[in-house]
């Protein structure tokens, strides 16, 4: 694909996400982008909440976690396949692997790092208490959230290895399906999550030139888009029901097949659907300004987001947890934009 963008997680095929750059974007990505970054804060935001015992509603908090985390890594994944290819293109596989190492490297130990310090600062008030070990870790055990940052990672290194090696796809695809079905169960280098995610970002990397071509002819319309919406949430309900309510419809290794997978599949082709639909028409651009700087709002988010809640329960003395939620989201989305500009022409602009 020769069209160049921002993909998941915040690297792009250029190079770290820079705004200010002028990149050739295919606009519908990053509205799909800023609907997942959108997701992600919210889901995390919505558990920190839960775990602090701010009173969030125990079947809404069990359904709409649930939800979001069904598809919302898997969204992130398959975009990043549907990109991979122009990159490498453009680069070769030396420049290629040094990118992906330095804008995926760089920001993971810097905030990484940054967020177990403020964690260790501030112990009393964390859901989960961390030591000094996790710092030492985070070389090769993520903590966190940052896990995404390092099995995509893993991702571009097969991508690369098999194009290098100038092995078929589909000898990827293969590899990707035994990693679904027989996944490594560490944690160390998020290799656990890795195995689970893979094949989202291979399928990325199969479909990308039809499904552009679907987008550019605006296949999406208010007539497949609404039924999609409708059948996939009463799909996310039906298996919601099926299982006990402390549990999440959360890909993993072990104890969900198929049906999560194709579940999975579902919600990212219908967020997918939705965005192409509504860059179409320029509606909803905000969400496109959040894909834009997805990487600035994962990567900072819960460094941002969980002191409003700690300032709402210990200042203003609230747990109204619609307060918590809109507030935290407000700032974990919004702040996190404004401390990229304010960097963005000096010398720590090397964080993002």
């Amino acid at each position: 694909m020769a069209v160049e963008i921002a993909v998941a997680g915040g690297t792009t095929a250029t190079g770290p996400l820079t705004p200010s750059i002028p990149l050739a974007r295919t606009d519908w990505l990053d509205y799909a982008k800023g609907m997942g970054i959108l997701l992600v804060v919210y889901g995390h935001l919505l558990s920190s909440n839960f775990n602090a015992r701010v009173p969030v509603p125990g079947q809404f908090f069990a359904l709409s976690d649930s939800i979001v985390y069904s598809f919302h890594i898997p969204l992130f994944f398959f975009l990043a396949g549907l990109v991979v290819a122009g990159s490498y293109r453009k680069r070769g596989a030396n420049a290629f692997m040094k990118d992906k190492l330095a804008h995926l490297a760089r920001p993971y130990l810097i905030w990484c790092g940054l967020q177990v310090l403020v964690e260790l600062l501030f112990s009393r008030h964390v859901n989960r208490p961390v030591t000094w070990l996790d710092l030492a870790e985070i070389p090769i055990l993520p903590h966190e959230q940052f896990w995404f940052l390092y099995a995509l990672f893993w991702a571009y290194l097969c991508y690369a290895l098999c194009r290098f090696l100038s092995l078929p796809l589909v000898i990827f695809a293969v590899a990707a399906v035994v990693l679904f079905s027989f996944p490594i169960h560490t944690e160390y280098g998020a290799l656990d999550k890795f195995s689970i995610e893979i094949p989202f970002f291979v399928l990325g990397t199969l479909v990308a030139q039809p499904l552009m071509e679907l987008v550019r002819r605006r296949v999406p319309t208010l007539a497949i888009l609404i039924p999609v919406s409708v059948f996939f949430a009463g799909c996310e309900y039906a298996e919601f029901a099926g299982i006990t309510s402390a549990q999440r419809l959360e890909l993993d290794y072990g104890t969900h097949g198929l049906a999560f997978l194709a579940l999975a599949l579902l919600g990212t082709m219908t967020v997918i659907g939705w965005a192409a639909y509504l860059a179409d028409r320029r509606s909803w651009s905000w969400l496109a300004t959040l894909g834009r700087y997805s990487l600035p709002i994962y990567v900072t988010h819960m460094l941002l987001g969980v002191p409003v809640r700690m300032a709402l329960l210990q200042v203003l003395h609230t747990q109204n947890w619609l307060l918590h939620i809109v507030a935290g989201m407000l700032v974990a989305l919004v702040a996190p934009v404004l401390l990229f500009k304010l960097v963005e022409h000096t010398r720590l602009r090397f964080v993002f």
